[in-house]
């Protein structure tokens, strides 16, 4: 099921946000991260149909993959949605996102530690054909406990956007934070929330921010209930600012639990 471009406040998602990392669930223990060094990750999927006026089918796949340490983390994941509505026999895209994200992060002391993230993607429904960002900066572990693992970190990153009518690239800040907390041993809560002031165009800004619950419900089995809400302050003419999708996928977990 999905959701998307809804009318919603720029930071509606402050408080709810999803580090990849943190949407592995099903583990048999509460620690909020696994840090043995062992590969683990995910497989998901979802499918809407709808059957009436409006005849609309949408389907939605996603990976995600982690491998931690007690001293680094990386993390990477794949998101595709594909919709389509068909009305008075006229048929028409609903969706069309591709989207991957990646990261590092290397402990640099107890509390500190250096990260890298890379985005790519493409929204045909954005009017986006290509966008790339690339970053680097330094973050702090306020809470590394058991269950709750709680980070912000800040630093600097390259945004370049490829329109069907228009180019733009520019440095940006990069400031946010991401939150993970196992409930129990099969379910788990993360959200995330990144800000990109703009530096080469002072006063315009970008907001990422994302929240995930998935909790498991067989063996090797998850329900994952996402909701992602992007905001840009300087759109390209003719695209809206806001961009929110939800989505509810089934899937299979693999790696040691």
């Amino acid at each position: 099921m999905a959701l998307k471009k809804t009318r919603a406040l720029p930071l509606l998602m402050m408080f709810a946000s999803s580090p990849l990392w943190a949407q592995i669930v099903g583990l048999p223990s509460d620690a909020a991260v696994k840090t043995d060094g062992v590969w683990r990750g995910a497989l998901n999927g979802g499918v809407s149909v709808a059957s009436g006026n409006t005849n609309s089918t949408s389907v939605n796949v996603s990976a995600n993959l982690q491998r931690a340490t007690a001293v680094d983390k990386f993390i990477a994941s794949l998101t595709g949605l594909y919709g389509t509505t068909t009305s008075d026999g006229s048929r028409s895209v609903s969706d069309n996102l591709v989207k991957l994200e990646t990261e590092y992060d290397h402990d640099l002391g107890k509390k500190v530690y250096g990260l890298g993230v890379f985005q790519v993607q493409r929204n045909e429904l954005q009017d986006l054909n290509f966008q790339s960002s690339v970053g680097a900066g330094l973050g702090y572990h306020v809470i590394r406990t058991t269950p709750t693992s709680f980070d912000v970190f800040s630093g600097l990153s390259f945004n370049y956007e490829k329109y069907s009518g228009d180019t733009r690239n520019y440095p940006e800040l990069l400031i946010g934070e991401n939150l993970v907390h196992k409930l129990g041993s099969a379910s788990s809560l993360s959200e995330r929330i990144s800000v990109y002031p703009n530096l080469g165009y002072i006063g315009d800004y970008r907001t990422q921010a994302d929240v995930a619950l998935t909790t498991a419900i067989a063996n090797r089995i998850q329900l994952k209930l996402s909701l992602s809400n992007s905001y840009q302050n300087h759109p390209v003419a003719g695209v809206k600012k806001v961009n929110t999708l939800f989505l509810t996928t089934i899937g299979y977990t693999f790696g040691p639990k």
